[in-house]
C-alpha cells in the first residue's frame, strides 16, 4: 500500500488491521517479495494523509484484432488492447547516480540497481498509419518524460 501526504509518502504491505487501522510489522515478505523494513514509518502522517492501494500494469507488445502489432495493458488477470499498428515501445528511468536531484542519463529498467535513484520515466512509442502514403505507411514516434513527484529539484 502507499501513504502519502502533500509532503512525503510511504509504501509498505499491510499485515492486518481493521477498517479503521492498518498494521504494517516489519517480518512479513508478501509472494513478490515486498517486505516492511519496519514497524514504524519515516514520517507521522495526520488526518490529511491518503492510504492507497498501488495498482500494477503491464504493458507489452503483441499481435492485436487487426493482425498487426498492438500495445496491451494487462492488469491482474485482465488484458486490454489500448494501440493498434505499434512498430515500437520502450520505458527507460531517467536516474539520478550523485544525489543531486539532476537526471545523470536514462538506463533500462533491468539496469537498475537503486529503485531510490529513479526521478522520472521515460515513454517511446512508434506506431504506423493504417493507410499508405506515397505508397508507404507512415511511422511516428512519440517520447514522453514524466518526473516522479517530490524526486527532481525544482526547474530540474
Amino acid at each position: 500500500m502507499l501513504i502519502s501526504s502533500c509532503t512525503a509518502g510511504e509504501t509498505f504491505v499491510k499485515t492486518g488491521g481493521t477498517k479503521k487501522t492498518i498494521e504494517h510489522n516489519n517480518t512479513y515478505t508478501n509472494g513478490d517479495n515486498i517486505s516492511n523494513t519496519s514497524a514504524q514509518f519515516q514520517e507521522t502522517y495526520g488526518i490529511g494523509a491518503t492510504v492507497m492501494r498501488p495498482v500494477r500494469y503491464t504493458y507489452f507488445l503483441a499481435e492485436g484484432q487487426s493482425g498487426s502489432n498492438a500495445l496491451f495493458r494487462r492488469e491482474n488477470d485482465r488484458v486490454v488492447e489500448l494501440i493498434t499498428n505499434v512498430e515500437d515501445f520502450q520505458v527507460e528511468f531517467g536516474i539520478d547516480t550523485d544525489d543531486n536531484l539532476v537526471i545523470e542519463n536514462f538506463v533500462a529498467p533491468t539496469a537498475v540497481t537503486d529503485p531510490q535513484q529513479i526521478l522520472a520515466v521515460r515513454t517511446t512509442i512508434t506506431v504506423q498509419s493504417d493507410g499508405l502514403v506515397d505508397g508507404n505507411p507512415l511511422n511516428r514516434t512519440y517520447t514522453s518524460t514524466t518526473n516522479i513527484r517530490n524526486r527532481t529539484a525544482p526547474g530540474g
